[in-house]
């Protein structure tokens, strides 16, 4: 919980809550991950297990460094290029390094659909795929997600909630509004009524 504050509470405006966190799926990354670990360490290893001169030492640690630094890199652009679902919207990160990051927030009053999608057998059978939410102004879309139909519907349920709380502040609203014209008309007129605002 901590760390999703230290990263992403920057973009939360006061009241909101992050609910849940949306990645791409682990799987997306594992190949970028075997070609750093294959490249970054195992060559560089057997490199100077054959070549064990002090050069090739020295050359292997600077190697094993920068392929440790691209491996952190990956981490970060994973968790940190997300869509945050809040208890007031859908706030879509994109960081695209250390020193550049942007988001959009996706308001649930503006979704009017929100659709899911499966593009072959890997993405069926590791349960990822794309998610579109259709607004006014067009389709956001984030690809390779996982569990893309849950996410749908964990959207759809938090929009329903937001909606009916709004619904609920508005009419409160509208109901403050009315009690304060009756009692000030009342009290321009003399009359002798009493406003009960509980009612």
């Amino acid at each position: 919980m901590q760390l999703r504050l230290f990263f992403f509470q920057g973009y939360l405006e006061e009241g909101e809550e992050i609910i849940h966190i949306v990645h791409k799926h682990w799987f997306v990354m594992l190949s970028g991950m075997v070609k750093v670990l294959l490249f970054g360490f195992g060559i560089p290893f057997v490199l100077y297990t054959v070549f064990p001169f002090p050069f090739f030492f020295w050359l292997m640690i600077l190697w094993m460094i920068l392929a440790f630094f691209k491996m952190v890199y990956m981490i970060f652009n994973w968790y940190l290029d997300a869509w945050l679902l809040t208890n007031m919207a859908i706030i879509d990160v994109v960081w695209e390094g250390f020193f550049k990051r942007s988001a959009q927030r996706i308001e649930y009053k503006s979704i009017e659909q929100v659709s899911y999608a499966f593009n072959g057998i890997t993405q069926t059978l590791y349960n990822y795929g794309s998610l579109h939410i259709q607004q006014p102004g067009g389709v956001t879309s984030i690809e390779d997600i996982d569990k893309p139909k849950k996410v749908a519907s964990q959207i759809s349920q938090l929009q329903e909630k937001y909606m009916k709380e709004q619904k609920y502040s508005d009419e409160e609203a509208l109901k403050d509004i009315l009690t304060g014209m009756i009692k000030r008309h009342i009290e321009k007129h003399g009359l002798n009524v009493h406003i009960n605002n509980d009612s």
